[in-house]
C-alpha cells in the first residue's frame, strides 16, 4: 500500500459536523487520512484500536445526506487501515470510523483532481427514487474529451451523479472496447487493443488484470485481438483472434499456464453452414456461460450469434441472418440487426442491443426466450422504438442487480437505465468518440484485494 500527503487527523473535529464521542470500551485514536499515491479518488484511513472488535468507515461527499460504508471487519487491537472507495475526484469528503455503539468524530479530506483528459459527462438526468440503488456504480471504457485520435482513452467508474470515482488511462496507442469485471468480480480486466489503434492486425493485443488501486497484476498477451474477449472462471482468457483484414477469425483461448488453443473457426462455420461467398468474419461480443459451458460469439458482419461448446469447439446452434440452419424469430419482425452484447441472463434469456431494422434508425434493446420445440427466439421484452436514440455502432444491454436494464448506445455515447415497465429512470451522455463496454457494479469493495 502506497500513500502520500497526510490530509487530516481523523480525530480533529470539522466545523459544523455532528459527532459522537467514543462509547463503551471500544475506542480509536491516532487517526490519519492520506491520499492514495496512484489513484487520486481513493483515501487511505489509518487508526489505532484500543481493543479487538469490528470496525468500518462511514463517509460521504460533504453536503450530501447518505453515508457510504465500507464492510464491517473484525480487527485485532492495534494498527488498522481501510480504503475510502467510491468518492469522486475533486471532492470534499467527510470520514469517520464506526463500530457497534459509536463512531469517531468526523474529519474532512480532499480527493485528488480528476486526471487530465478523463471523460466528463455533458448531461446527467434521472430519478433517485426510481433508479436501482443496488447498482450505484458503472464501469465504463471510452475515448476521453481531448482524445485527439488514437490516444487518450480511458477505463473508468462513474457514480449515479455521473462523477468519476476511478480512472485509469490506456497505454499510448491502445484502445479499450471491452473493459469488464473479472469472472469472479474481484478485479478489472482491460483490453489493450492495438488492432484499432496502430492497425497492426492485433499483433500487440493484450488483456491487463488490474486491481481497484490501479495496479497491474498480470498481463496476458492476446495476439490477433480484434474486438471481444471473455474470462472463464479458471482464469482462461478467450478472444476473437483475427488474421489479415477480416480474412479469418478464430475463437482462441489461453489457459493460466500459457496453453493456447484454437477452438472454433469462423471460416469453417461459413463453409459448413452455407454462408455467402463474400461474407467476412468480424466479431463484436464474446460471452461465456458457466451454466451451459458454452460461448456466445456475435458477428456484426454476419448479423449472427453463434453458440460454441467450450470443450469440443462444436457449433451448438446459431441465431440471425447467416447460414442455412439459423433459428427463426417469433414474431418474424422481432429479428435483431447489427446486434451487439448478446449474453445469457441469470433467467436463461438472451439479452442484446440491436438496430430497429435492417437500415437502422433507432437503437433498441431486445430480450428473447428460447422456444426449443420450434427452434425460435421469442421476443419477451423490447425497448427503444420511438425513443429517437441511435448509435450506429456498438452498444449492449445488461441487467442491474435490482432488475432494471442498463442500455449502452455505443457510438451514440449514451447510457440509459430502463425499468421492466419501460420507463427511463437514469441517463448520462458524453461528447466523445466511442462508448465501449459498460458494467453495473453493486459494490466497489469486492474489488479490493
Amino acid at each position: 500500500m502506497k500513500h502520500t500527503l497526510i490530509i487530516a487527523l481523523l480525530l480533529l473535529l470539522a466545523p459544523g459536523c455532528e459527532t459522537e464521542e467514543p462509547a463503551g470500551p471500544f475506542a480509536v485514536r491516532d487517526g490519519h487520512i492520506a491520499l492514495h499515491e496512484t489513484m487520486g479518488s481513493i483515501l487511505v484511513v489509518t487508526w489505532e484500536q484500543d481493543t479487538e472488535g469490528a470496525a468500518w468507515l462511514e463517509f460521504r461527499v460533504q453536503g450530501e445526506e447518505e453515508w457510504v460504508t465500507s464492510p464491517s471487519t473484525e480487527r485485532p487491537a492495534g494498527a488498522a487501515e481501510e480504503l475510502v472507495l467510491g468518492m469522486p475526484f475533486d471532492a470534499v469528503v467527510e470520514v469517520r470510523v464506526a463500530w457497534d455503539g459509536g463512531h469517531s468524530p468526523v474529519a474532512i479530506a480532499q480527493t485528488g483532481p480528476l486526471p487530465h483528459g478523463a471523460p466528463v459527462p455533458d448531461e446527467v438526468d434521472g430519478d433517485p427514487e426510481r433508479w436501482d440503488a443496488a447498482s450505484p456504480y458503472v464501469l465504463v471504457c471510452m475515448a476521453g474529451e481531448d482524445a485527439g485520435g488514437i490516444d487518450g482513452r480511458w477505463s473508468f467508474i462513474v457514480d449515479r451523479a455521473g462523477r468519476t470515482v476511478w480512472a485509469r488511462p490506456l497505454e499510448e496507442s491502445r484502445v479499450s472496447l471491452q473493459t469488464q469485471l473479472s469472472a469472479d468480480g474481484t478485479e478489472i480486466l482491460v483490453d489493450q487493443n492495438s488492432f484499432w489503434a496502430i492497425f497492426d492486425g492485433g499483433a500487440a493485443g493484450a488483456v491487463d488484470r488490474v486491481d481497484i488501486e490501479g495496479n497491474l497484476i498480470l498481463r496476458v498477451e492476446t495476439p490477433g485481438l480484434h474486438h471481444p474477449f471473455a474470462e472463464l472462471p479458471d482464469g482462461t482468457i478467450a478472444w476473437g483472434a483475427i488474421s489479415g483484414e477480416f480474412d479469418e477469425e478464430v475463437l482462441t483461448t489461453k489457459a493460466p499456464d500459457g496453453t493456447v488453443e484454437e477452438l472454433w473457426s469462423c471460416a469453417d462455420f461459413l463453409a459448413a453452414e452455407g454462408g455467402p461467398p463474400d461474407a467476412y468474419c468480424g466479431s463484436n461480443t464474446l460471452s461465456y456461460s458457466a451454466e451451459t459451458d458454452t460461448f456466445l460469439y456475435s458477428f456484426f458482419s454476419l448479423e449472427t450469434v453463434v453458440e460454441v461448446d467450450r470443450l469440443s469447439g462444436d457449433t451448438v446452434r446459431y441465431f440471425g441472418h447467416t447460414g442455412d440452419d439459423a433459428w427463426d424469430f417469433d414474431p418474424p419482425d422481432a429479428a435483431f440487426w447489427w446486434q451487439h452484447g448478446p449474453h445469457y441472463t441469470d433467467a436463461g434469456t438472451l439479452l442484446l442491443s440491436s438496430k430497429d431494422g435492417p437500415e437502422g434508425t433507432e437503437t433498441v434493446l431486445v430480450e428473447y426466450e428460447f422456444d426449443d420445440d420450434n427452434r425460435a427466439l421469442r421476443e419477451v421484452f423490447r425497448f427503444g422504438d420511438g425513443e429517437g436514440v441511435y448509435g450506429e455502432t456498438m452498444g449492449e444491454a445488461d441487467y442491474t442487480a435490482g432488475g432494471h436494464i442498463l442500455h449502452n448506445y455505443g457510438s451514440g455515447i449514451r447510457l440509459r437505465e430502463v425499468t421492466p415497465d419501460g420507463e427511463v429512470v437514469w441517463e448520462v451522455s458524453w461528447e466523445a468518440e466511442m462508448l465501449g463496454r459498460t458494467t453495473p457494479i453493486p459494490d466497489l469493495y469486492v474489488l479490493k484485494s
